[in-house]
């Protein structure tokens, strides 16, 4: 192609674009009005508990009460207020198929005694997981990391991170621990 023929070729989209931008914008072709729909906004997600995986409720509210007494009654080595936590039904298997090894109620005070015993100086911790069930039956899982020292000759500090849950069940409108201590 020549520079003759680019340049008219030029002038002539000149031309059109000024004819274009003379013209003004074109008004889009008119429709009919449509129906204005309102869409509320979707409710909020309901909040976990502050420092849990626990979402908001009473029911979770006072199990974790239930919960942070046993755990602040362990750092005490309070035998007293974990028998008042605990319910008169109270019963965790110990190894599958061995009887023996199961503790109830008549034995927990004896059992906590002796756990109690040889330790000092006791930090237990507590990230609630979840809490399931209704108003009469709840089960509460968390993670628990317990440190504590052995005094003897030469005091040791042990530390555990585990994985538990307590079964709690309404005894005369009271939540209380009917297993996993």
């Amino acid at each position: 192609m020549c520079c003759l023929e680019r340049l008219r070729r030029s002038q002539v989209g000149l031309a059109l674009s000024v004819l274009v931008s003379c013209a003004g914008p074109q008004a889009p072709p008119a429709r009919a009005a449509e129906p204005v729909v309102t869409v509320p906004p979707p409710a909020p997600a309901p909040a976990a508990i502050p420092n849990t995986q626990v979402l908001e409720s009473a029911l979770a509210r006072e199990a974790i009460e239930v919960c942070e007494r046993y755990r602040k009654a362990i750092e005490k080595r309070d035998v007293e207020a974990l028998l008042a936590l605990a319910s008169r039904g109270y019963h965790d298997e110990g190894a599958a198929g061995d009887r023996s090894d199961d503790l109830h109620w008549g034995g927990l005070r004896d059992y906590l005694t002796g756990q109690f015993q040889n330790v000092t100086d006791i930090r237990y911790e507590i990230r609630y997981r979840a809490v399931r069930g209704d108003e009469d039956s709840v089960t509460v899982v968390f993670t628990y990391s317990a440190s504590y020292t052995m005094p003897a000759a030469t005091p040791s500090i042990r530390r555990v991170v585990q994985d538990n849950r307590l079964e709690l069940r309404r005894e005369n409108g009271v939540l209380k621990i009917v297993s996993g201590m």
